[in-house]
């Protein structure tokens, strides 16, 4: 048996945050069922690593993105961990 609707409690659910169709759509009813949190969503793929990372790193990488040294550079910062980027990463050289 499918779950009912969280908001009508009538139709089947069928979009997320537990909502049927219609209750998905109708303004203002999505947000007040929040979208559960995730592992994702705290520190996975795509998370913003500046926010959770204790400190900054001390010197910006010359490497250009997509290169094996800026790889490495953030290898190396992801071992000590402090943030990934710099905002003047590869902007010198």
């Amino acid at each position: 048996m499918k779950p009912m609707c969280r908001h009508c409690g009538t139709r089947p659910v069928n979009r997320p945050r537990g909502l049927c169709w219609s209750d998905f759509y109708t303004p203002g009813v999505r947000d007040l069922y929040p979208l559960p949190a995730s592992k994702h969503t705290r520190r996975g793929p795509g998370a913003d690593l500046d926010e959770t990372a204790d400190e900054k790193p001390d010197e910006p990488t010359p490497a250009m993105q997509g290169t094996l040294d800026k790889m490495r550079a953030m290898a190396e910062r992801a071992e000590r961990g402090v943030s990934l980027f710099h905002r003047l990463d590869g902007l010198r050289g």
